[in-house]
């Protein structure tokens, strides 16, 4: 998943296209989300383990599923959940500035409470170096 956002992080540097770069901030925040619900959802459904394996909520390697208190995410592995978290926060976060600076503040409504989603999402990875980086 993180080889497929790179890739596609140097494509857009090659083309050099701003809107590219657009759409692919968009996808990052949504991935940041998709990461954060599926493993939410992972905790109260138990997805068999094919399913898991697809969804990313099942970490490799492992040969029978565990209960983890920490959020994994669809990255399979809870620091590269909080990486893409990362990433998808200060994406957010230039969006939030750049809408504080058009004065378009309608906007605010929907990044806020994705803001505070990803971020909780973050500290519920319990990475030590993702809550710090976060600060």
């Amino acid at each position: 998943m993180i080889l497929g956002y790179w890739g596609m992080y140097y494509r857009i540097l090659v083309t050099e296209k701003g809107q590219l770069f657009q759409h692919f901030r968009l996808i990052i925040i949504f991935g940041g989300i998709y990461s954060c619900v599926f493993g939410w959802i992972s905790t109260w459904v138990n997805f068999p383990k094919i399913v898991g394996y697809l969804l990313g909520t099942v970490l490799f390697g492992e040969v029978e599923p565990k209960n983890f208190n920490r959020l994994i995410g669809c990255a399979y592995n809870p620091n590269f959940t909080v990486f893409i978290l990362l990433i998808a926060v200060s994406f957010l976060f230039a969006s939030l500035l750049s809408t504080m600076e058009r004065k378009t503040y309608m906007r605010l409504a929907w990044q806020f409470p994705i803001l505070f989603l990803l971020s909780y999402g973050v500290i519920l990875t319990e990475s030590r170096a993702g809550f710090a980086i976060m600060i």
